[in-house]
């Protein structure tokens, strides 16, 4: 029996390898597309949304049991992670693959930052050390874009508001994922997000198509790569995981990111980049790491409050 319970173990920690793998394509692929950065979002919200439909329809009876404030939620969640990829991808278009998705592992801490001023959930002298390390590594990595140009700092400041609306999309999103079901909840969200973004095509009179055929594929690959295959997998073994194991694969992220970018784009890391980026993840290694402990000597709850469990049922859907 307990040889079974390893080798299960061992097959649930694989997949979530898998995913990690598959969320870290996401700024490749973005990096890859020529077309503007809400129409990548857009194509990528709309077809993640019409194949997840069927799933959702299943699901159809439960829209009756929602109140008006789980729809406000939805709303509000899809709004935000609407504006997370606008400007998240609009930063792909400015800066490196390492210094934005290094930016965006950052959600954790502004997670808690936001559960701090909207919710009053204090954070110990340990998490505060970890978020001030987190911060100055950050710092770090924004100073060396900003010597390398004023493009690739601008890149930056885009890609930590895509962070800063991540950490809404979190907050917003945490007490619907309580009582909505996992694709009733995402076809919601993803559909408010396309909206959004097919608002911003407009405002910018972007073209809808006339894009190459390798664009397309993108797109394509974009929706069921990162979105559907690394979603579903970090859905499914979150069910067999501690969801502090797979609040950790945050750290994974932009190290898949940052060696694809390598091996696909020739993108190198400078040094002083790559010790921003190590002060970066240790910060929200730490802070992680003192939260997950933290949360082992409490209650279990599920009152949906921005803790490990919201962060990992939330993070791969903002997968950079």
């Amino acid at each position: 029996m307990l040889k079974k319970f390893s080798n299960q173990r061992f097959q649930y920690s694989a997949l979530l390898v898998v995913a990690v793998i598959a969320v870290s394509f996401s700024s490749i692929f973005i990096k890859m597309s020529t077309a503007p950065a809400s129409v990548i979002g857009f194509y990528r919200m709309l077809i993640a949304s019409l194949l997840i439909i069927p799933f959702a329809w299943r699901e159809r009876t439960l829209w009756s049991k929602l109140s008006w404030v789980d729809l406000v939620s939805i709303g509000c969640a899809g709004v935000f992670l609407g504006f997370h990829f606008v400007f998240w991808i609009l930063s792909l278009k400015y800066t490196s693959v390492s210094s934005s998705t290094l930016i965006v592992a950052l959600q954790p801490v502004l997670v808690a930052c936001g559960a701090f001023f909207l919710f009053g959930e204090r954070l110990n002298r340990w998490q505060q050390c970890a978020c001030f390390i987190a911060l100055c590594g950050t710092s770090l990595v924004g100073y060396n874009d900003l010597q390398l140009s004023q493009n690739a700092f601008l890149g930056d400041i885009y890609a930590f508001l895509g962070t800063i609306f991540a950490a809404l999309y979190m907050l917003a999103g945490q007490k619907a994922r309580t009582n909505v079901s996992v694709w009733t909840y995402n076809v919601s969200v993803f559909s408010i997000a396309a909206l959004l973004l097919a608002l911003d095509t407009l405002i910018h009179r972007s073209p809808w198509f006339h894009y190459s055929f390798n664009n397309w594929i993108l797109f394509l690959l974009l929706a069921l790569v990162p979105t559907l295959l690394g979603h579903a997998l970090f859905n499914l073994v979150l069910k067999k995981l501690p969801a502090s194991a797979v609040s950790m694969t945050i750290l994974g992220e932009p190290l898949g990111a940052i060696l694809l970018a390598w091996l696909l784009l020739n993108q190198w890391i400078h040094w002083q980049e790559a010790m921003g980026g190590i002060l970066l993840l240790t910060g929200v290694y730490l802070f992680l790491r003192k939260t997950s402990l933290l949360k082992d000597t409490l209650p279990s709850t599920n009152s949906g409050d921005g803790g490990l469990d919201n962060i990992a049922n939330h993070h791969m859907e903002t997968d950079g």
